[in-house]
Formats: C-alpha cells, sequence, structure tokens
C-alpha cells in the first residue's frame, strides 16, 4: 500500500463542491500535539470549523493520531467557508532553491529510514485505545527499499497498525511491521505530506505543521519550510487558497514548554497578513495565519 492513496479517498457522498476543505495535520511529538491543538481550537472560534467538516484528513506521526481520531461531522458551510478565505492565500511558487533544498531533504530521510535502529517505545500502545475514523488517511515510511505508505484507514485491514507506524520515530521507537515490511514515522519522508492533497479534489487546504518555521528555525525546520513549499506548487499553479499555520522560529524554538507552545498556537501570531478583511467572527486584535515564504 505505498504510495497511492488519492486526496479525495475518504470523501463521504454529497460533499459540497466549491466549498471542500482539506485538512492536513503535520509531524512534532507532544509538543506539536500542543500546537495541533491550540491551532484547531482557535480555527473553531474564529470560523466555526469543525475537523470533523474536512473533506480529506491526512495526517503524519502525531498528526496521524489525532486525525484517525477525528469522527466525521457533516460539511463546512459557506459561511465557515468564507471566514477561513479571510485566512488564507494563494502560496507562493517554490524557488530552484526550495526545490533543491526539499529534494536534499527527501534524500536525508530515506537514509534515516535505512540506517535508524529501534527504539524501545512500542507506538503500537500509543494507539491501543484510540477509536479511530477510517475516512483518515495516515502516512508512514517502509524502511526498504524506501518509499512513502498512505493508508485509508477504512480500507485498512490493520488500521492499529497503520497509525502506530505513521507516529514510529526512528531511534526512538520499534519500526511496525505490515505486510512483510518494517515501516517508521512518516515525518521521516515528509513533516506534513501536504502534497497528498490536490487543489484538484479541494477549495481550500488547511495545513498545521508544527515542525516547520515559518521563518529561522532549526536546519531540520528550514529543510521542511523548503519541503512544504515545494509540496504546495499544485496549489499556487491552481491558484486556490492555503492556510498554512506554523510556529514563527521563535516560537519554534521554545516548543518544548508545551504550555505556551499551545498558547502560541492559540494567539495566531503569524509574521505577514494575507488580508485585511475580517472573518465575521474574527475579533479585531488577532493576527492572521499565512503561508511560510522563504
Amino acid at each position: 500500500m505505498t504510495e497511492p492513496a488519492t486526496a479525495n479517498a475518504g470523501q463521504g457522498p454529497g460533499h459540497h463542491v466549491g466549498h471542500r476543505v482539506g485538512l492536513v495535520l503535520g509531524a512534532g511529538g507532544t509538543a506539536g500535539a500542543a500546537w495541533i491543538f491550540g491551532c484547531l481550537e482557535v480555527l473553531e472560534e474564529l470560523t466555526d470549523f469543525d475537523p470533523g467538516q474536512a473533506d480529506v484528513l491526512i495526517g503524519t506521526s502525531i498528526g496521524a493520531i489525532k486525525a484517525a481520531s477525528i469522527a466525521a461531522d457533516g460539511h463546512v458551510s459557506a459561511r465557515t467557508f468564507d471566514a477561513l478565505q479571510t485566512m488564507a492565500t494563494v502560496p507562493n511558487a517554490p524557488t530552484a532553491l526550495n526545490t533543491a533544498r526539499a529534494a536534499a531533504r527527501l534524500a536525508g530521510g530515506k537514509a534515516v529510514a535505512l540506517v535508524a535502529r529501534a527504539g524501545a517505545a512500542d507506538p503500537l500502545t500509543w494507539v491501543e485505545d484510540l477509536k479511530l475514523d477510517g475516512r483518515a488517511q495516515i502516512v508512514s515510511m517502509q524502511r526498504f527499499p524506501p518509499a512513502r505508505r498512505v493508508a485509508v484507514l477504512a480500507e485498512s485491514a490493520t488500521p492499529e497498525r497503520e497509525v502506530a507506524a505513521s507516529a514510529a520515530i526512528p531511534f526512538g521507537a520499534k519500526p511496525v511491521e505490515m505486510e512483510g515490511k518494517s515501516h517508521v514515522d512518516g515525518a521521516v519522508w515528509s513533516v506534513t505530506n501536504a502534497d497528498l492533497a490536490s487543489p484538484e479534489d479541494l477549495d481550500l487546504l488547511i495545513v498545521i505543521a508544527p515542525l516547520v518555521a515559518t521563518d529561522g528555525g532549526s536546519t531540520v525546520s528550514s529543510l521542511g519550510r523548503d519541503q512544504l513549499i515545494t509540496e504546495l506548487e499544485p496549489w499556487h499553479a491552481a491558484g486556490k487558497p492555503v492556510i498554512v499555520l506554523a510556529p514563527s522560529g521563535a516560537q519554534y524554538e521554545h516548543r518544548k514548554d508545551r504550555k505556551r507552545h499551545h498558547a502560541d498556537a492559540r494567539s495566531l501570531t503569524f509574521s505577514k497578513a494575507p488580508t485585511t478583511t475580517r472573518s465575521p467572527h474574527q475579533p479585531k486584535n488577532r493576527a492572521q495565519p499565512t503561508v511560510p515564504v522563504d
């Protein structure tokens, strides 16, 4: 089951054409969980968006654990979609440098998958109490030969193993065996895997990316930024809007303080507002989020 899940996999019947929203939940460990929860909370407060209303739901690592537990809850209303649009912008085209650095990041991830030693933690214990929703697309990485694995939980014979594999951090957790192959954390391939969400199937995309700093950050974070910018190139080409909720460099540096990181996510203090138009739910004193630019 390496690769070919499609962006509209898991969509229910009768989804609203013109208001189709995708939600990508990225990697980030327990600090990433704090960021994801904070972002989802403030999105609901500002726009009434419920993650259960997403037409496409993609999760990697801690984002996979969250995505797998989000139950379907109808579809995005016209009012909510309009509010989300005021927070979104068409992403910039990747530069040649973005593309080259993204390729280097992927090559490095493949090397990590090959040499990673098993850690002590058993990721299956992290998901044993989850109530899984079948529509989520879950990303892990096959170690050899290196390949991305994308599974729609409803179509998997072992959904718990799919989610566990997505969170099996190299050197920290045991790989998960599926179909005779060893699998590790999907973040080794990409911390977001946002390219799985196609603008051909969606009208707006939300990416929550705890490990992608909008500016500065570590080398790993900056390479993740290049990879995400490259993954969003089809959205640039299609002229369709994207919301990327990612920490600033300063917020990224103190992410280990989970309470503060959660508060940072709720503050939505992002670096550049794509529009001056407020959503119907947006307080005047909140800054708008934006897509990171290199």
